[in-house]
């Protein structure tokens, strides 16, 4: 019932127990290897696949069991797991589970149906780069994450791996949406083009555009100084003051 490369329980609810065991009492030296082991076998996927029939079943206290195993492999403060626990695939399974906290119980909060259905991408400016899209999604996931999830108990470190991913993700992001050919010409066409808008569409559009680019300036200070100030230049010379300008003057 063991993986041979870490003696990591096979995932059935019988061995729930064994597992947050291991997870609970590794010793700090041994975290990196465990975790590499838990992404390697895609252990949250299975983990996920059980969380789905504890769920059906009612079974609060495995299912509180499993919120436990998941708040340890958050501690286990390592990058590449995270990554995979809230990637696309699994980040629904990993909200979920964190929904059964025994502390809050009377009141359990409802992650997923907020993730799924209460928040909308609004992609003002078409950008089709699955780079961009999905560190986006995994930022807000992240953010979410230690907004509402992680301060019930995360410790110092495991917020500054958050804060690292989210801080390479801001790179990426502005790197990338500069290395395309359109975007920025997009964005700065689409404020140009607003007076062909209806008065209510375009208050609605500048607000998005204007949303946007101060999105883009909180992200580029993540930059080093020098390619910091290579994007502001890059602004200035598409006429950001112009935008401004007009963003002031509107109603």
């Amino acid at each position: 019932s063991f993986h041979k490369s870490f003696n990591l329980p096979i995932v059935s609810i019988e061995n729930l127990p064994q597992t947050l065991n291991l997870l609970s009492n590794i010793a700090p030296v041994m975290r990196e290897s465990l975790a590499s082991v838990l992404v390697q076998q895609c252990y949250i996927k299975d983990l996920i696949e059980l969380f789905d029939q504890l769920e059906k079943n009612n079974d609060s206290e495995n299912l509180n069991l499993l919120y436990s195993i998941l708040k340890s492999m958050f501690l286990l403060n390592e990058a590449q797991l995270i990554d995979q626990m809230i990637s696309s695939p699994y980040y629904v399974g990993v909200f979920g589970i964190l929904e059964y906290d025994p502390r809050v119980a009377e009141n359990k909060p409802n992650h997923r149906d907020f993730l799924q259905n209460k928040t909308k991408f609004k992609e003002v400016v078409i950008f089709d780069d699955p780079i961009v899209i999905t560190r986006i999604h995994q930022t807000f996931r992240i953010q979410y994450l230690k907004d509402n999830i992680l301060t019930r108990f995360s410790d110092d470190q495991t917020l500054g791996i958050l804060n690292n991913i989210i801080f390479f993700n801001n790179i990426e992001i502005v790197q990338q949406l500069q290395k395309s050919p359109t975007f920025f010409n997009d964005l700065f066409d689409k404020f140009t083009s607003l007076q062909n808008e209806s008065p209510e569409d375009q208050i609605e559009l500048q607000k998005d555009l204007l949303k946007l680019l101060h999105e883009l300036f909180k992200m580029s200070k993540s930059l080093q100084a020098q390619a910091r100030v290579y994007f502001m230049k890059d602004l200035l010379g598409r006429g950001i003051l112009n935008v401004f300008e007009d963003a002031i003057q509107s109603p």
